[in-house]
């Protein structure tokens, strides 16, 4: 009798499908126009000197070993600022359920994914037939002597530099979260509680906050509200209040300077909220706090 196994799915964290763009950047280039991709995703790693990249309204500064991951549909600009610069820029469409943790943060690499960059540099080069010899290829044109598997071995190397980028992001939530999915919203909520208190003065709003990082309002909230048992809308207040707490406590402004200061619509809205979630109303919280020794 053949006994019959049990096959085991591999599961796949990330998977490229295709490469859209490479650049190998040395010295300044003042900045590739402002473009982006409808549904690739772009990678940069400053390997020396310094990388700009403006997205949003905002210059985030790679230094050597940093990537930046720009997702689909968001417009911006890449520049190599020093004449030491040497930089790689991949675009790329790929499954990205977990990708979307990484978008617009600088993160650092470790040597082997530093290593990475530069095996994919080195299969670029033998898999395609390049234009001159500065690597940019916007359109892939196989090489008639490209070494076998070249090309996998391209997806390979940037799927593992993505998995190593993911890991680095969310080791400390995995001392608490047993999976990678709820590790990986732990890690956005983060990001997204730290922009909030950033921001504090500003019109923060669900719609606006999820729009920064490039999610719908419907997906942000939910992902906020799994990782942190809370609506956006509540975090916005309650991050209000605690710095609110904290200023009235220095007694140095008024209420009505204060609500103007966090964002409130009025000094009325803001003392029926502070109201409600301390149980005092501002002007007394500042009384009593100010008595104490």
């Amino acid at each position: 009798m053949i006994q019959q196994t049990e096959t085991y799915r591999l599961r796949r964290v990330v998977s490229i499908y295709a490469i859209v763009t490479a650049d190998h950047l040395t010295g300044i280039h003042a900045h590739f126009r402002n473009h982006s991709h409808q549904h690739a995703w772009e990678l940069c790693h400053c390997i020396s000197g310094q990388i700009s990249a403006q997205q949003d309204e905002k210059t985030i500064l790679l230094t050597p070993g940093q990537c930046l991951l720009i997702p689909p549909g968001v417009d911006h600009t890449v520049s190599t600022t020093t004449q030491d610069s040497e930089a790689v820029v991949l675009s790329f469409t790929c499954t990205d359920s977990y990708l979307t943790a990484l978008r617009g943060l600088p993160v650092g690499t470790n040597q082997r994914q530093r290593q990475r960059f530069l095996e994919i540099l080195t299969e670029l080069r033998s898999a395609f037939t390049l234009d001159k010899d500065e690597l940019r290829i916007l359109k892939f044109r196989p090489s008639d002597h490209s070494p076998l598997g070249a090309e996998q071995l391209i997806c390979c190397y940037l799927e593992e530099i993505l998995i190593e980028m993911l890991r680095s992001v969310v080791q400390q939530e995995q001392a608490e979260h047993t999976d990678l999915e709820s590790a990986v919203q732990s890690f956005l909520a983060s990001q997204v509680t730290a922009y909030i208190r950033a921001n504090l003065g500003e019109d923060l709003s669900v719609e606006s906050i999820a729009a920064h990082f490039h999610y719908s309002r419907n997906r942000m909230g939910i992902l906020y509200k799994s990782a942190t048992g809370m609506t956006l809308g509540k975090a916005i207040t309650l991050q209000r209040i605690s710095r609110a707490k904290e200023l009235l406590a220095q007694g140095e402004k008024s209420v009505t300077e204060i609500s103007g200061e966090l964002g409130f619509s009025s000094p009325q809205y803001f003392s029926r909220k502070f109201t409600q979630e301390t149980g005092w109303p501002p002007s007394q919280f500042a009384a009593q706090t100010l008595e104490l020794p």
